[in-house]
């Protein structure tokens, strides 16, 4: 048995050192700033679209970085796309392919760069 005032880094589980996985969701604020993000806007557009204080969006920024365990937005918009969290095409029907395509490419430049590939 675990006492309460054991630290948590010594914990034993029984599969290893490390805890079980949990399974990773986003909640509907954090899809809705995750499109924004892979639409390009910056924070303060995130934040004006949301209705929301530049912090606060900064904070659900933060928290999906987080979560696609990315080291920025371009790699957590990718990751993103990969999980099934996006679909470029949904945003087609907003007249904004050449956008949607120039983001598209900055995500694999960076994914091919990240892993020293030639760009």
């Amino acid at each position: 048995m675990v006492s309460i005032t054991q630290p948590l880094n010594s914990r034993q589980y029984p599969d290893g050192d490390d805890p079980p996985a949990r399974p990773v969701s986003l909640t509907p604020t954090e899809r809705r700033v995750l499109q924004l993000m892979f639409e390009g806007h910056s924070g303060a557009g995130i934040a004006a679209h949301c209705g929301c204080g530049l912090r606060t969006a900064a904070f659900h920024v933060s928290n999906i970085l987080l979560k696609c365990d990315a080291i920025n937005r371009t790699a957590a918009c990718y990751e993103a796309l990969r999980r099934g969290w996006l679909e470029a095409p949904a945003l087609y029907a907003d007249g904004e392919e050449a956008r949607v395509d120039a983001v598209l490419v900055r995500i694999r430049a960076t994914v091919d760069r990240l892993k020293g590939a030639d760009v």
